[in-house]
């Protein structure tokens, strides 16, 4: 299950308010309307709107938006009722349930159904107008929620043993809040520990670089966990670059502070214990639906890997034990948007451009130059691009670093033909960059697309690297840290819970929006039938 596309398809229902202020140009317009409509009906008619909306203010406090959102919502319902043979009170039931779930991401359920029902309460005690049957109804209607956020928390627990809303409550709270401490926290108690590998490559000439590939998945999102782990090791070593290796969101950090501690780690190991490599050449390899640009070494190898036409995105974890024994390692490229799941048969391809060359010893030429995206272009998280040069004196490769969660399917082609003049090949790298995914509700990230600016920018790039090649000394050093908190295998059954309960209220959200129309039907009946048997007794 691609926990990407499950978390996308849901988040994605999220919705966006417009801008404060034109939330409030709305209301305003509505309470004007009311204030209109209580000069024929009676002053109280307007009071009690009012009343209703400032004690929601109160409630919601920090969260304006949601309230005026609500706000304009509950009062078009009560201009309408306001023409009807009903108590208008009965308007301020009919988005309660809504709220109280707009509330969850800060109170537990039962906090949440009793705040979403007091501006109810409080708007009907101020117009008096059949007070006791809209006291019902409400009591009603906030049973009814209660008991259906106890039934999506009951899917939670079947899955995974955790109320649904208890593990949605700190991941929603930093989507509107950012307050993602809350996540981290979750993410502690739930996490596991690993010892995580890192492969570290440098490359001396007149300027030192260090390639950096570790055992940790660039994840959850916007500043949660690792997601900013590429840009933490390059603020303490600024000539190192990271890579994406094996594996998926099981390896995400649990917390931002670890992962920085993981990069100072990094920093301190560059001091000693490399070994010198000799250089075998570049080579171009494929197996099975994989592509790999490979460079050889008499001690290790090193393979940017691509899956052309069906995309590539996080290889099976497993991968790691294998490439730590054959010191052979693999780049996930992440170049092209996922088409199709990499299958467990696939791993034996993998496996097999891991295998070591043999051949006589070459020189290795290395060029570093960086662009500047002047603009926006869609899916960066970082104007800056970075391109490698390289070449073994018969073949020239330029690997074009972005910093983004993927590409488009065409990019990598399209900077391809456009900088054939320069190089034999250009490879797109991300790092399936997450620190800017999460930012939007119309998408959980967009892919790097092609743009005119980026285009420039990665020319610049390319040209500066290819101005600054010059031969190189490769050494590598691999190190393990031993019990780092990462999500872990719970990873799994959280994508599971949240197609499970995604699905579920996908299939019953009607309960909240209709529940409270079907509830006051059924209290307007009873109340008829009451004054109808008093009036003929």
């Amino acid at each position: 299950m691609n926990s990407e596309q499950v978390v996308r398809k849901y988040y994605g229902k999220l919705i966006k308010l417009p801008k404060q202020r034109t939330l409030f140009a709305l209301l305003s317009f509505e309470l004007v309307g009311v204030f209109l409509r209580s000069l024929q009906v009676g002053l109280p008619t307007f009071l009690a709107v009012l009343a209703y909306v400032v004690t929601s203010f109160l409630v919601f406090k920090r969260h304006m938006k949601v309230s005026l959102f609500f706000s304009i919502g509950t009062v078009a319902i009560y201009i309408i009722f306001t023409f009807l043979p009903v108590a208008p009170s009965y308007a301020f039931g009919v988005l309660a349930p809504l709220m109280s779930f707009s509330l969850i991401p800060y109170h537990r359920e039962v906090v949440s159904v009793s705040l979403a029902t007091v501006p109810a309460l409080v708007g009907s005690l101020v117009l008096a107008r059949d007070l006791p049957f809209v006291v019902v109804y409400l009591v009603v209607v906030g049973i009814v929620t209660y008991l259906y956020s106890k039934a999506l928390n009951g899917k939670g627990v079947k899955v995974i043993g955790i109320p649904a809303l208890k593990v949605a409550r700190p991941f929603i709270s930093s989507f509107t809040d950012g307050k993602v401490g809350l996540v981290e926290e979750f993410l502690k108690s739930v996490g596991t520990n690993m010892d995580l590998q890192v492969v570290l490559f440098r490359f001396e000439g007149s300027s030192t670089h260090y390639w950096v590939i570790p055992k940790i998945h660039f994840g959850l999102f916007g500043s949660v966990g690792s997601s900013r782990f590429v840009y933490q090791v390059e603020e303490v070593l600024p000539n190192a670059t990271v890579f994406h290796g094996p594996g998926s969101h099981e390896i995400d950090m649990v917390s931002s502070s670890e992962a920085e501690a993981v990069a100072k780690r990094i920093e301190r190991e560059v001091n000693a214990g490399w070994s010198k490599l000799k250089f075998l050449g570049l080579t171009r390899e494929t197996s099975g639906n994989f592509s790999a640009w490979s460079m050889n070494f008499n001690e290790a190898k090193l393979s940017f890997l691509t899956r052309p036409g069906l995309g590539i995105d996080d290889l099976p974890l497993s991968l790691w034990t294998t490439m730590i024994s054959r010191n052979s390692f693999l780049v996930d490229s992440h170049n092209q948007s996922l088409k199709e799941e990499i299958e467990e048969g696939e791993l034996g391809d993998l496996e097999a451009l891991l295998i070591r060359a043999t051949g006589s010893e070459s020189r290795l030429f290395l060029g570093y130059g960086e662009g500047l995206v002047e603009g926006k272009s869609r899916g960066l998280c970082s104007e800056k691009v970075k391109a490698f040069a390289l070449s073994d004196g018969t073949k020239r490769l330029v690997l074009v670093y972005l910093y983004g969660n993927n590409a488009e399917d065409t990019l990598n082609s399209k900077l391809r033909e456009e900088n054939a003049d320069l190089a034999e090949d250009v490879l797109l790298v991300t790092p399936d960059d997450h620190s800017c995914t999460g930012v939007s509700v119309e998408s959980l990230y967009y892919p790097v697309s092609y743009s005119p600016e980026l285009s420039r920018a990665v020319r610049s790039a390319i040209l500066n690297a290819l101005n600054h090649m010059e031969q190189v000394q490769a050494s590598m050093k691999v190190f393990t840290i031993n019990s780092v908190r990462v999500i872990g295998k719970v990873i799994s059954s959280l994508t599971k819970a949240l197609e499970e309960v995604g699905a579920f209220t996908t299939k019953t959200i009607w309960i909240p929006i209709f529940s409270p129309l079907a509830i006051m039907v059924l209290v307007l009946l009873i109340q008829g039938g009451i004054e109808l048997g008093i009036h003929v007794v």
